[in-house]
């Protein structure tokens, strides 16, 4: 399995986060990150498990664009999303993992792709380096937005106070 993996601190409570990510709209993923293009739910119902939202974002040059459905929520702990063709052929997951400390949130998000068979994981992160993005501009771009995210919540806290 090929992991991809970032970790932020977040000065608020993981169920304020996860609420942040299942009540997404378009305006609030287009001013999460710069690179982010377009976001619309496709089927379900928001916030709910089973929802199949659509975006696309550009890593480097290359624009991603993707459908993922929400299959685990873990109260305050997990959102799981699983990537929709044609990356799910290549049974790709983001993971959102949320551990609260007194004064936060670490929050770590885990892109995986692959299943139980190491030998074609070589084969697979050659073919998505050459034929989609590199690695380090997905690493680059799940960092920025870690990072955007803190920020947005930092600045919610500061204007309630």
């Amino acid at each position: 399995m090929i992991t991809y993996k970032d970790t932020v601190f977040i000065q608020s409570s993981a169920f304020e986060i996860i609420n942040w990510f299942l009540q997404m709209d378009e305006k609030q993923y287009m001013a999460w990150h710069k690179d982010h293009k377009a976001f619309r739910l496709v089927s379900g119902i928001q916030g709910q498990v089973g929802q199949t939202c659509y975006s696309e974002e550009y890593l480097g040059s290359f624009l991603l664009k993707s459908t993922y459905k929400l299959t685990l929520l873990s109260e305050n702990r997990l959102l799981r999303f699983e990537l929709g063709f044609p990356y799910s052929l290549l049974k790709g997951t983001c993971d959102f993992e949320f551990e609260e400390q007194s004064n936060g949130t670490v929050m770590t998000a885990l892109i995986k792709i692959g299943g139980k068979f190491d030998f074609f994981d070589t084969v697979v992160k050659k073919a998505i380096n050459k034929l989609l993005f590199k690695d380090d501009l997905l690493l680059s771009h799940m960092r920025d937005e870690g990072q955007y995210l803190s920020r947005i919540f930092a600045e919610t806290h500061k204007s309630i106070e």
